[in-house]
């Protein structure tokens, strides 16, 4: 078979084959998971008889335009997970922050103090 050219994970189309590294079709593309934003390739979602897999970006061996290839043997691409939701995003604002004890309001205070006193500002 004739895989074509190799090329990044943003030109992968949707139903490409997905073969093993024993060259066995395991499925086709259904989903390529990445953050396009950061250039991060995150990896698969193949649809295959069994149902969709997801394949961790380790997992992928090569792509093409034709063809990706896993660097997984046939036994191992059979335990493939079940494809599970994306873990939640967390960020934190000003007013998630722990605040300061007084005590601490006043050790900062205390140290400023200190440290013009002493010229290290």
């Amino acid at each position: 078979m004739d895989r074509g050219a190799p090329i990044s994970y943003v030109l992968l189309a949707e139903k490409t084959p997905v073969f093993t590294s024993e060259e066995t079709e395991l499925g086709t593309v259904r989903r390529v998971l990445a953050d396009f934003d950061r250039d991060l390739f995150e990896g698969l979602i193949v649809d295959t008889a069994e149902g969709d897999r997801f394949v961790d970006a380790p997992r992928v061996a090569d792509l093409y335009e034709r063809a990706v290839v896993l660097a997984l043997s046939d036994e191992e691409a059979r335990h493939l997970p079940d494809p599970g939701p994306a873990p939640a995003v967390m960020e934190v604002d000003p007013d998630d922050t722990a605040e300061r004890s007084p005590a601490q309001e006043v050790g900062q205070v205390v140290r400023r103090a200190w440290d013009r006193i002493s010229g290290n500002y």
